[in-house]
């Protein structure tokens, strides 16, 4: 067929720019997380043996991951490039790379969670851990249904959205430009509980909130080069959270 082989070897050329953008953010993210000294000295001095089927629920390469950190072996040269090779080969078998960063995020977390000590409340719960509910005044029956809190991570927002508004708005700081998007969150009046049926924003409330909140950006499109730079100058270091979050006081976080 013509063609045949130009179109397998551009099939075979972004999936090797694919793997290639996974293997970078993986081994962003595990750098990132290695540079949170609290977190090393956690994973150093209250490790738990394991037991039970809890070997089961950390994968081997974690484990290896977590271990070398433990024994400084970390530092030596070529072992975290063959650690992280073999937790990317680990995590594409049981999630593939259409996976996201943020469930790869969460796997590394709930995994550090499960190897320190299950006794007491986990470092990681400590510093990640976002409890939030969401509130909707109907704007039209006046209902104002409960809704169960949610623990998560952080959030996770669309890149190409980030860069969209910051290319719009030049001057839009991060943190209105993520009160922007939750804006378009919306949410039906339940008509099986009662409800009219109507469209309402929704409020979020926050009743834990972590020391380090974390953002996770979705790449959705295969940015160019100028496009993930595009993005990257809409972000900041810290943002005044109580302006996505009720329950707050103002600041920086």
């Amino acid at each position: 067929m013509p063609g045949k082989d130009s179109v397998s070897g551009n099939l075979e050329s972004a999936l090797g720019e694919g793997a290639a953008r996974y293997n970078s953010a993986l081994d962003m993210t595990v750098k990132a997380l290695m540079n949170i000294n609290v977190l090393k000295e956690d994973i150093k001095y209250n490790k738990q043996p394991f037991h039970g089927n809890l070997e089961e629920q950390v994968p081997c390469e974690l484990q290896n991951l977590f271990s070398a950190v433990v024994s400084g072996e970390i530092k030596t040269e070529g072992v975290y490039s063959f650690i992280l090779r073999d937790l990317l080969a680990s995590l594409e078998e049981a999630k593939s790379m259409s996976s996201g960063a943020a469930e790869v995020l969460v796997t590394i977390l709930e995994s550090w969670h499960r190897w320190t000590n299950l006794e007491r409340e986990s470092l990681v719960t400590r510093l990640f851990t976002l409890e939030e509910n969401e509130r909707m005044h109907c704007r039209k029956c006046r209902r104002m249904p409960n809704y169960p809190e949610q623990s998560s991570y952080g959030i996770v927002m669309a890149a190409d959205s980030i860069r969209d508004l910051k290319c719009t708005f030049r001057n839009m700081k991060f943190v209105d430009i993520l009160k922007v998007m939750r804006m378009e969150y919306k949410m039906l009046c339940d008509i099986k509980s009662g409800g009219c049926g109507t469209t309402n924003f929704v409020h979020h409330v926050i009743s834990r909130c972590p020391s380090i909140f974390i953002i996770v950006l979705e790449w959705e499109k295969s940015e160019t080069e100028k496009e993930i730079f595009e993005t990257t100058k809409a972000l900041e270091w810290e943002i005044d959270i109580s302006r996505l979050y009720k329950g707050l006081e103002p600041g920086p976080a």
